[in-house]
């Protein structure tokens, strides 16, 4: 097979000339298939010449069958002579194919792209601080108690905090519908809450609030305001989370909110340190592997959404736009990012030498029931390249620090 390539636009063009004589020993041996899997009349199965047999299936659907392995070796031959690893199916032209004539096959190929890694140190992060202090816990301490409060019916306004019992509903609409709605947790949208406070039973109100950027006119009817009692701060409360004293709550809940924000902290900075990462290393990728990312992105978040009862159609109705709209202002960007994460990652886990053993696949699997064994591969091979990245800028971070200790890679 004759080979010619050339490059542009981030892709490899690659004409591939197949002899005659390959195509035609390729159409006897699909000939020849056929004739062990196929009656013909008169013949027991493998024993009919291969003229009837030819007559029979048809000379255009050996000739398909014949084109599409040598398609199919034609490629594998190119990647492995041509040392090419593939980022998705190339795109393949055929010529018609001539008796006695070679058959001519043009490849466009998005070859995986060579990637050289930059140093992870001098990296700034904007990370937020892990404060976790009285304030916090006490507000923490307030929820608790209002998830154990008791309600009683009050005279007069409510504020926030109250909850009211109302009888709503859009203007035009004639469907009224009754809530309770607690003040202050906006249920309902931004500015609803705002509206109901310094309303006493029996009063009823028309508002206008803004959703989607489209005006939205309530009408409503306070049929009850009930003011909540939280319970006290004393040994019974304590009691609920199986502790004596409410200093021991006061610990118990720091240490946690702690614990908490650590988590949220070392989120964003995985998120962040990658982010910052990637925005050193350009990468270019041809209009087709842009269309095949945005195709496999576009999968992946609907069977996400399948999971969670929801369809891709609902989420563009949810945000009030268009499947072309979503394309151009989320889907493209987003799945080109993907794409260039996930290139970057599997170099740094190919160049660290970074491996998954099979216990690790089958723990990912039996916490992700959903998800295949290449699929758990992937996926730990990321987390664990993440991974190497955080404790290589925490390394150098840490020595920067010593050398300078004014200068730091952790902003706050």
């Amino acid at each position: 097979m004759e080979i010619v390539t050339s490059r542009q636009d981030n892709q490899i063009e690659a004409k591939l000339e197949i002899p005659f004589e390959r195509v035609a020993a390729t159409m006897q041996q699909i000939a020849q298939s056929y004739a062990n899997r196929v009656m013909i009349p008169g013949f027991r199965r493998g024993k009919a010449p291969l003229n009837l047999v030819k007559a029979h299936i048809g000379e255009e659907r050996i000739r398909e069958d014949a084109v599409d392995r040598l398609l199919e070796e034609a490629i594998e031959e190119f990647y492995r002579r041509e040392k090419v690893t593939p980022l998705f199916t190339p795109q393949a032209e055929i010529e018609p194919l001539e008796e006695g004539q070679p058959l001519r096959i043009t490849l466009l190929v998005d070859p995986w792209p060579e990637v050289e890694l930059p140093p992870v140190a001098g990296i700034h992060l904007h990370l937020p601080p892990v404060l976790v202090g009285e304030v916090e816990a006490e507000e923490a301490i307030h929820r608790l108690r209002s998830s154990y409060a008791d309600y009683r019916t009050k005279e007069g306004q409510a504020a926030f905090d109250d909850s009211v019992f109302l009888k709503w509903r859009l203007e035009g609409d004639g469907d009224w519908r009754t809530d309770f709605f607690e003040l202050g947790s906006e249920q309902v949208l931004s500015g609803f809450d705002e509206q109901l406070v310094g309303l006493s039973a029996g009063e009823e109100k028309t508002f206008q609030l803004i959703a989607r950027e489209q005006p939205v006119s309530f009408q409503v009817e306070v049929v009850e305001v009930k003011e909540k009692l939280l319970p006290a701060e004393d040994e019974v409360f304590a009691g609920h989370f199986g502790l004596q004293t409410m200093e021991e709550v006061r610990v118990k809940v720091e240490g946690e909110l702690r614990e908490q924000a650590e988590r949220r902290y070392h989120k964003a900075l995985r998120e962040e340190l990658v982010q910052r990462y990637l925005e050193k290393i350009p990468l270019d990728f041809s209009a087709h592997a842009q269309e095949e990312a945005l195709e496999k992105y576009r999968a992946s978040y609907s069977e996400m959404l399948k999971r969670k009862g929801r369809t891709f159609e609902q989420m563009l109705s949810e945000l009030g736009i268009s499947d072309a709209e979503w394309t151009e202002a989320i889907g493209r960007k987003t799945a080109v990012e993907l794409l260039k994460e996930q290139i970057v990652l599997a170099e740094i886990a190919r160049q660290r030498q970074i491996e998954v053993s099979k216990e690790e696949i089958e723990a990912e699997q039996a916490v992700h029931h959903h998800t295949d064994e290449e699929g758990a591969y992937g996926a730990l091979r990321r987390i664990k390249s993440i991974d190497l990245l955080v404790a290589e800028w925490k390394a150098s971070s840490s020595r920067l620090e010593q050398e300078d200790p004014e200068s730091s890679g952790d902003e706050p």
